[in-house]
């Protein structure tokens, strides 16, 4: 047997731990959902019942189309 054979046997009979593995770590669960709430804000635009982000109401929020200067 081919050593890229035997490799690709090994990690095939431990995918499922390595599966499990990933899916134990509250670390993956948070990244998920960031991506998640990121995507769905960019879609949806932002929920208004969420509190503002530290900074965010007194971020400059870019020039206004009625500022000519």
């Amino acid at each position: 047997m081919s050593p890229f054979l035997w490799a690709l046997r090994l990690v095939h009979a431990f995918e499922d731990r390595i599966i499990e593995a990933i899916l134990r770590q509250p670390g993956f669960h948070r990244a998920v959902g960031r991506i998640h709430r990121t995507i769905h804000e960019r879609k949806h635009g932002r929920n208004p019942h969420e509190p503002l982000a530290p900074g965010e109401a007194t971020a400059e929020q870019g020039k206004h189309s009625s500022d000519t200067s």
